[in-house]
């Protein structure tokens, strides 16, 4: 790497940390200057569909990503960021998006091709299945795609890549050899952990600067002492309750959906998120804030095969963390959370690492869901709802009956498994009757298009 190319990748870093550490007004406006100073060159830095990655350059786009989930998350900074001119601070955002889509676009290449030829060495003289078919036929592609992306290699790359490989690759299923050193090597590894944490920068920032976050109007007590939400809210409007302690009303509100509006607005009657418990008759004035469903819309796509990020790519992404980690600890359900430096195959690091990102995209899946579903975005009819249903079930290990287990359930925290489970238990019942169906002869038993991820005009994987 040339030295100015690694003083650029420093000043960035230095900036995000400033954010982290430094002095409140004087982070926040050393921070705005540099951004919109240097705003377009950040825009450049983020690769897009078609480029090819290298060691370098995705560490350079995980710093960036890094400094803009900083910025997304600092609410002075990113309004002032807002008002530099040329439209940055969305464009940021915007590529952000591109990157989210690309880098699950290749982890899903890459999963593909591990499967695959892990099928072909576990079983060098078995016919594939009907099901392998496709993938037998477009392994060479994925994996020269993904090769593709991860060039040019720096010395020290090439002799990762050339190191030692314990698969065997059957030549009468016409696997490619030298695509199969690509996964079965460290610099593949090395390679994809590195688009792994530019992802979870992406995802991160996208999180933070969601609309759904600033949807929520909140009122002061004074405020709420005169509240009156006859012609304001409706039932299922969510809202945030200030408690009633020894008396008085307390700070700490609690959050619920209103299940009745009383004819003079003055009282509303409540159902509490964290217990399901209902109030009733609770005085407006003690309201501490109201949703505004305007902002509360997906910003993913929620249909299959859009040429946009899209649940379907989170689906890449998700997919791959679950290989990796059966890859590197020897598939033993458990103690990836405990794991330290070097132990279950997987570096202290690298496991933090694996257990943020699969987090991240689960809560953003999650949510992205249900705001579909709340604003009626979901086609109930057609192919979605099986055909999301069908993911989360993949996705989630969910059994023939209805039990979830798996690898999923160990790289997630507890709380936010049990967020997951209740949130999507639409999507799972759904999933369950797929797989049901498809059991009995009566489902669609056809590779879902999750399976299959695009490939650009230059053969590696994302695209336009």
């Amino acid at each position: 790497m040339d030295p100015v190319h690694s003083i650029w990748k420093l000043a960035i870093r230095t900036v995000s940390n400033l954010l982290h550490v430094g002095d409140g007004s004087l982070a926040s406006e050393s921070t705005v200057d540099f951004l919109c100073l240097y705003g377009d060159a950040l825009i450049t830095g983020c690769l897009v569909a078609g480029t090819r990655y290298s060691g370098s350059g995705l560490s350079e786009m995980s710093a960036i990503l890094e400094l803009l989930n900083a910025v997304c998350g600092d609410e002075d900074v990113s309004k002032k960021f807002q008002s530099c001119g040329g439209g940055l601070y969305l464009r940021l955002l915007n590529k952000a998006m591109e990157v989210s889509r690309d880098v699950c676009t290749f982890l899903g290449s890459s999963t593909i091709a591990r499967e695959v030829l892990g099928s072909a060495a576990a079983s060098p003289n078995k016919k594939p299945d009907r099901s392998m078919e496709y993938n037998i036929s477009e392994i060479n592609s994925h994996a020269h795609g993904c090769q593709g992306c991860v060039a040019p290699m720096t010395k020290e790359d090439k002799e990762l890549l050339n190191g030692p490989s314990d698969k065997k690759v059957d030549r009468k299923k016409k696997v490619d050899k030298k695509g199969a050193k690509t996964y079965d090597s460290d610099f593949g590894r090395k390679m994809e952990m590195l688009a792994s944490r530019c992802l979870f920068f992406a995802v991160s920032a996208v999180s933070r600067a969601h609309p759904a976050t600033k949807s929520f109007v909140t009122f002061s007590p004074q405020e709420s002492s005169t509240l009156n939400v006859k012609g304001a809210v409706e039932n299922g409007t969510r809202v945030a309750v200030r408690q009633d302690v020894f008396g008085g009303i307390g700070e700490s509100p609690r959050f619920a959906k209103i299940v009745k509006i009383d004819d003079s607005g003055l009282y509303i009657d409540v159902k509490y998120f964290d217990d399901n418990s209902v109030e009733r008759n609770v005085s407006a004035s003690r309201i501490a804030g109201i949703q505004d469903k305007g902002g509360r819309k997906p910003l993913v796509k929620l249909s299959f095969r859009e040429d946009a990020f899209s649940i379907e790519h989170m689906g890449f992404a998700l997919k791959w963390a679950k290989l990796i980690y059966t890859e590197m600890s020897g598939g033993l359900y458990g103690g990836l959370r405990d794991c330290g430096d070097d132990e279950c195959g997987i570096s202290g690091l690298e496991a933090r690492a694996l257990i943020e990102l699969t987090e991240r995209l689960v809560v953003l899946m999650a949510c992205e869901l249900n705001l579909g579903r709340d604003a009626n975005m979901l086609d109930y009819e057609g192919d979605m709802m099986a055909d999301l249903g069908k993911l989360i079930c993949e996705l989630f290990d969910v059994a023939g009956d209805g039990s979830l287990r798996g690898t999923m359930k160990v790289l997630l925290d507890d709380e936010i498994w049990r967020f997951v489970h209740d949130s999507l238990d639409v999507f799972f019942k759904e999933g369950e009757k797929q797989i049901v169906e498809i059991a009995e002869g009566r489902g669609r038993g056809r590779s879902y298009s999750y399976n299959k991820p695009r490939k650009n005009s230059s053969g590696g994987a994302g695209g336009k």
